[in-house]
């Protein structure tokens, strides 16, 4: 039924009477009314748009560092790699560099949203929506971790021994001297 929130409030304490338990024992939570609003289903796709969009940036942000320090690693994976160590070894030495520092950064992260959100909305706190919405988002941080060091992790395991001595991360154009360079001999 469609009930405003005084009509609610009615309707239970006159049940309640009739059950015979005490008014103080009787609670119309006012939440479930503010959730009706029209307004909540465009906010909740807004907020949901910038979480996307948050992940996305982050996931972007987590490639890069992890590509850059692979990179600059070619060719400490090339030495192991010329000492027998096999390209899974290398995955799982990248993969659990990439789990240990998502282990240390996701919590911290998650307990300083935490503090922010309650202290910019502390009236809209629930310990048990925040813990809810905590263990999801701590998920799926880690989720777009793994994602995110999938490619660097198949750069690394890809080195040969060989290439890690040639690697060099500059791609651009060599820069030519506009001094003439010859062998000075006598002729």
């Amino acid at each position: 039924q469609n009930m405003s929130e005084e009509e609610a409030a009615n309707y239970a304490n006159t049940l309640a009477r009739q059950l015979e338990i005490t008014d103080d024992n009787v609670i119309v939570r006012s939440t479930y009314f503010n959730l009706k609003d029209e307004n909540r289903g465009s906010d909740m796709l807004f907020y949901f748009l910038i979480g996307f969009i948050t992940f996305i940036g982050s996931g972007i942000v987590i490639y890069s560092i992890f590509y850059i320090s692979v990179a600059s690693s070619i060719r400490n994976y090339g030495q192991l790699r010329t000492i027998g160590t096999t390209k899974r070894q290398i995955k799982k030495m990248v993969y659990r560099e990439g789990k240990l520092l998502a282990a240390i950064a996701i919590p911290i992260g998650l307990v300083i949203g935490n503090v922010i959100g309650y202290f910019l909305v502390p009236a809209g706190w629930y310990w048990l929506t925040a813990l809810c919405v905590t263990a999801g988002v701590g998920l799926f941080a880690f989720i777009i971790v793994m994602i995110a060091i999938h490619t660097p992790v198949k750069r690394a395991s890809a080195v040969s021994p060989l290439e890690a001595l040639r690697y060099s991360d500059y791609h651009g154009k060599m820069k030519e001297s506009s001094v003439l360079h010859r062998k000075i001999t006598p002729a």
